[in-house]
C-alpha cells in the first residue's frame, strides 16, 4: 500500500496490474452534494484524520442505467455500478517514483445523463506506464447535474451547470494536489469523448476554467461549432426545471429534499416529453457566458494546444448523415480548426478514426469505439480484436500521451494549418495517413462556419 498527502488528508492507494504503477480510487475531491448542497456549486471536502483507504472506486452519479442487453450496456457497462448522490470522487494512476509527469484529466461521456469514471474501457495503466498520470472524474449528471430553476437562478444569479462546476472544481483539486502524486500542475491536458468532449469544449470557453489546463483533446463531440445538443439558454433550462416541478406536484423546497431516485424517475418523464438532452449545459452568464459553439466559431475559445477528432459513426449519431459518412464527420472537426485559423489562432491536430472494429453485434467505427484503443484496454473487451488492433492501440495511447507531454502527437502527424489543411486519417485497416484533398469535407466545414460566423 502507498500513501500520499492531499490538502484534505492522507490517501492510500495500491499497486496496479503494472509494476511501479499505483492507483488511487475514489478520492473525494469535494463535499457530498447532498442535503443543502443539492443544486449548489461544489464545496471543499472536510479534512479527515489518519489515512483514507482509496483502493475502491467511488459511486457513480445517480443515473438511469442502460437496459441489460442493450448495446452500450453490453459494450462498456456489463452489470451496472453502485450509484449515489454522493458521487464527487476521482481516480489517479501514477508512477510515484517520477516527478513532473504530464497529467491527462479524463471526462467521461454519456449524453450528460449517463456514465462514470470507472467504466470497463477506462483504465490508467497504459497511460501511466508511458510516464503520464491519468485522472478520471465523476460529476453530477441528468436532473441532479444540469437542472436549472428560476428560484435557483434568483438565489445564486445562475443555475443549471452543476456538472460543469464539478469538473472545474476537480481540475482545481488536481492543480493543488497532483504534484504530490508526481504530476506537473502546469501541464494538464483535459480530454473527453461525446458529452465529455462537449464538456471539454465548454471548459475551453468558461472563464472559471481559464488557467487550469494547458492542452485539450475533444473526441466525438459532434460539430464543435454546434454545442452538443444545441445551444440552451438559461430560460430554456429553467423551463425544464419547471417541468420537473409540475410532474412532481411540488415546489423547489420539496424537490430539494426528495429522494434522488424519485427525482431521477421524474427527470425521465421530462426527457420523454421531447429532446433527450434537456438536461445539459446552458448559457447561464457565469460558467458559460456564451454558447461554446458560437465562441469557437468566432475564434475566441482558449488558445491552448488542441487535438480533436471524430469516428465514422459520429456522422449518424450527430445527424451528419448523407453522402460519405467519413467526410461529413471529418468536416465537423475541420470546421473548428478553420475557425481558429480564421481568427489568427494556432492550428490544431485533427484526426478521423474509421478502423473497422471487429465483432458481429455492432462492427465498424461506431460512436465510442476508439475508447478501447486510446486507453489500451482491448483485453477487457469481448470483441475478437486482432494483432492489427493491438498495434493500433499501442500507437494511439502513445499519440495521446505524446500530445499531453509536448503538444504534438508524434511522428507522422500534421497540424491543420493554412499551409497544410490536413486531417490525420486512421483508416479501416488501422493505418494512419494525412489526407488533404477532401472536397466534400472542405465544403461542409466552410458551410458550418458561415452558418454561425457569417
Amino acid at each position: 500500500m502507498r500513501t500520499v498527502m492531499t490538502t484534505a488528508g492522507a490517501v492510500m492507494g495500491e499497486k496496479s496490474g503494472i509494476q511501479k504503477i499505483t492507483v488511487f480510487r475514489g478520492i473525494p475531491y469535494a463535499a457530498a452534494p447532498v442535503g443543502d448542497l443539492r443544486w449548489r456549486a461544489p464545496q471543499p471536502h472536510a479534512p479527515w484524520q489518519g489515512v483514507r483507504d482509496c483502493t475502491h472506486f467511488g459511486p457513480a452519479a445517480i443515473q438511469t442505467e442502460h437496459p441489460v442487453g442493450s448495446f452500450y450496456e453490453t459494450e462498456f457497462y456489463q452489470g451496472g455500478v453502485e450509484m449515489s448522490e454522493d458521487c464527487l470522487y476521482l481516480n489517479v494512476w501514477t508512477d510515484l517514483s517520477r516527478e513532473k509527469q504530464p497529467v491527462l484529466f479524463w471526462i467521461h461521456g454519456g449524453a450528460y445523463m449517463h456514465g462514470f469514471s470507472n467504466e470497463m474501457e477506462f483504465d490508467g495503466d497504459a497511460i501511466a506506464k508511458r510516464g503520464a498520470i491519468l485522472v478520471s472524474v465523476n460529476y453530477r449528471v441528468g436532473v441532479l447535474g444540469f437542472m436549472a430553476h428560476p428560484q435557483l437562478t434568483a438565489r445564486d444569479g445562475h443555475s443549471g451547470n452543476y456538472g460543469l462546476m464539478d469538473q472545474i472544481f476537480a481540475l482545481q483539486w488536481v492543480r493543488e494536489n497532483i504534484a504530490a502524486f508526481g504530476g506537473d500542475p502546469d501541464n494538464i491536458t483535459i480530454f473527453g469523448q461525446s458529452a465529455g468532449g462537449g464538456s471539454v469544449q465548454s471548459l475551453m470557453t468558461s472563464p472559471l476554467a481559464r488557467g487550469l489546463f494547458r492542452r485539450a483533446i475533444i473526441q466525438s463531440a459532434g460539430s464543435p461549432l454546434k454545442s452538443l445538443g444545441g445551444s440552451m439558454t438559461q430560460k430554456m433550462a429553467e423551463e425544464n426545471g419547471l417541468a420537473v416541478e409540475k410532474i412532481a406536484g411540488c415546489g423547489l423546497e420539496k424537490l430539494q429534499k426528495m429522494d434522488p431516485m424519485e427525482l431521477l424517475r421524474i427527470g425521465r418523464e421530462v426527457l420523454a416529453q421531447g429532446d433527450g438532452l434537456r438536461f445539459r449545459p446552458c448559457v447561464d452568464g457565469y460558467v458559460l457566458p456564451e454558447d461554446p459553439g458560437t465562441v469557437f466559431a468566432r475564434g475566441d475559445a482558449a488558445d491552448e494546444s488542441l487535438m480533436m477528432g471524430t469516428v465514422t459513426g459520429d456522422a449518424g449519431t450527430f445527424g451528419l448523415a448523407g453522402g460519405d459518412a467519413d467526410q461529413r464527420a471529418a468536416a465537423a472537426t475541420a470546421a473548428m480548426a478553420k475557425a481558429r485559423l480564421r481568427m489568427g489562432k494556432a492550428g490544431a491536430y485533427v484526426y478521423h478514426f474509421c478502423r473497422e472494429i471487429p465483432g458481429d453485434d455492432h462492427p465498424g467505427a461506431f460512436h465510442s469505439s476508439e475508447l478501447w484503443y486510446v486507453f489500451g484496454t482491448l483485453m477487457r473487451s469481448n470483441r475478437p480484436f486482432t494483432g492489427v488492433d493491438y498495434e493500433l492501440s499501442l500507437q494511439m495511447t502513445d499519440w495521446w500521451v505524446n500530445f499531453a507531454r509536448t503538444g504534438n502527437p508524434g511522428e507522422g502527424w500534421t497540424a491543420y494549418t493554412e499551409q497544410h489543411p490536413e486531417i490525420n486519417w486512421i483508416d479501416k485497416r488501422g493505418s494512419m495517413r494525412s489526407i488533404r484533398s477532401l472536397p466534400q469535407a472542405d465544403a461542409e466545414s466552410d458551410a458550418m462556419i458561415e452558418r454561425i460566423y457569417g
